[in-house]
């Protein structure tokens, strides 16, 4: 990523190109894969990784950005408003793998974390519409 940082405002490790990947299981892929389709097709962000929230990004960038969410989803919404705030901001993906979790267990709620993404993708979409 740090090799990357002088070609683009936001490097993100994506799971999604060549390269990159994931060894969760089918049904986490599923959602994930759904979530960054949707992401991505509703509020029109050129990344193929928008959930990951493995970034680096140039402090000027976020400096001026006005953020509200403060769950998960506040990766999506520092993409969108990137995009909207630089009409040629300039993305670069790398190659990432997500291992499966050897230790522990997630803290995600999974009606939350739904719950939380779609009320966000709404929110989003209005005010992409309404820029």
């Amino acid at each position: 990523m740090l090799e990357r940082r002088f070609d683009a405002d936001i490097v993100v490790a994506s799971r999604y190109v060549a390269g990159g990947g994931s060894d969760n299981g089918l049904a986490l892929r599923a959602m994930s894969r759904l979530l960054n389709w949707s992401y991505g097709a509703v509020l029109g962000i050129k990344c193929r990784d928008v959930s990951n929230s493995f970034r680096l990004y140039q402090l000027e960038l976020l400096k001026g950005l006005n953020l509200r969410c403060n769950d998960f989803d506040i990766v999506e919404e520092i993409l969108m408003k990137s995009f909207m705030a630089s009409k040629n901001l300039r993305l670069c993906e790398i190659p990432f793998k997500f291992l499966r979790r050897e230790e522990g267990t997630s803290k995600r709620n999974l009606s939350k974390f739904v719950y939380s993404y779609v009320v966000t993708l709404f929110r989003l979409l209005a005010l992409r519409l309404t820029a």
